[in-house]
C-alpha cells in the first residue's frame, strides 16, 4: 500500500495513482481534471479550519480534533480501501506540509491498515 500526500498545486505525475482532493472547498486555479476523486467530507471542518488559522488552537488541538471529526466516516474506509488497490495522493490547498491534515490522514489510513 502506498500513500502519497502532496499540495494541489504540485505538477501531477504518473507515480500519482490515484489523485484524490480532501478539501471542503474547491480550491482556486485548480482545473477539475487534476484530481480524481474529490472527498470534502475528509478535510477539516470550517470551524476547526478557522481555529487553526487565527491561531486559538496549536498543531496538537487541530490534530485531535481532526482525528475526532474523521473517526468512523465512510470516506476514510473508502480511502483506505483504494489504497490497497494501488497508489493513492492525498491532496489539498495547505501550503505547510508539516502542518496539514493530508498528512494526519494518512497516518490514519496507514494506522487502519495495519489493525
Amino acid at each position: 500500500m502506498v500513500i502519497r500526500a502532496k499540495s494541489v498545486y504540485e505538477a501531477s505525475a504518473p507515480e500519482d495513482g490515484l489523485r484524490v482532493l480532501v478539501m471542503r472547498k474547491w480550491p482556486r486555479g485548480i482545473a477539475k481534471a487534476a484530481v480524481h476523486e474529490w472527498r470534502r467530507d475528509l478535510g477539516p471542518s470550517e470551524d476547526l479550519l478557522a481555529d487553526w488559522q487565527s491561531r486559538s488552537a496549536s498543531w496538537a488541538e487541530f490534530s485531535r480534533r481532526y482525528r475526532e471529526e474523521v473517526a468512523g466516516r465512510v470516506e476514510v474506509d473508502w480511502l483506505k480501501g483504494k489504497a490497497q488497490e494501488g497508489t493513492v495522493t492525498i491532496l489539498c490547498g495547505c501550503k505547510e506540509e508539516a502542518h496539514c491534515h493530508r498528512l494526519l490522514l494518512r497516518q490514519i489510513i496507514e494506522k487502519l491498515a495495519r489493525q
